[in-house]
């Protein structure tokens, strides 16, 4: 299935969940790329980690990631409000008084992703040391809520044109040879890959 069919599925699936709190995790997911953890674990987005601003004319959605497995670090993660998920998101956040916003397990989205992304698949790169004996070959894996996250990096690599740089700010990854510092400061530059966001 090629790559825009795969998220078309994917969005038809998630819009068709019957659970509004279901339905509202996985369109953050996908829209903001987060892992779990940082939607309903323990780094999960509350009320206040969303701001909203005008940006050359656009208005955009400004959602505050508290970043996993690097201590809870903060991104921000821009969308533009012309997108109607992101839309939905903004709505739900303001329809909270405060505090956490989705209140599900992790354990409990996982379950109930993997039947709603039930026969869809992704591909897991080679990763590993051979040296070592840690080394794992390509392989396919079945969708659950980290496909998510993988499908929204080859999309925005994709159709957007993300560069390596844009898709570090964007998932809160590290870039090699690159200090943590300025990957920490680096992930608050939302302005330096929103354009693309606003040119499709």
């Amino acid at each position: 299935m090629s790559l825009q069919k795969t998220i078309a599925e994917v969005k038809r699936r998630i819009d068709a969940i019957p659970r509004s709190d279901m339905r509202n995790i996985l369109k953050f997911q996908f829209q903001t790329g987060t892992r779990l953890s940082e939607v309903v674990g323990k780094y999960a987005i509350t009320k206040q980690d969303l701001t909203q601003t005008n940006y050359r004319g656009y208005d955009l959605a400004l959602f505050t990631v508290h970043t996993a497995k690097k201590n809870g670090r903060p991104r921000i993660v821009a969308l533009p409000l012309s997108d109607s998920w992101t839309k939905d998101l903004v709505t739900t956040f303001e329809d909270k008084r405060e505090g956490k916003v989705f209140f599900k397990s992790d354990r409990s989205v996982e379950t109930h992703a993997s039947e709603y992304f039930k026969g869809l698949t992704y591909m897991i790169e080679d990763y590993g040391n051979k040296k070592n004996d840690t080394f794992v070959a390509e392989h396919e894996r079945q969708g659950v809520t980290h496909f998510l996250r993988h499908l929204r990096s080859t999309q925005l690599t994709v159709e957007n044109g993300f560069s390596e740089t844009d898709r570090a700010i964007f998932f809160g990854w590290f870039i090699k040879g690159m200090g943590k510092r300025y990957m920490f400061e680096l992930w608050l530059q939302w302005s330096s890959y929103v354009d693309k966001l606003l040119r499709s």
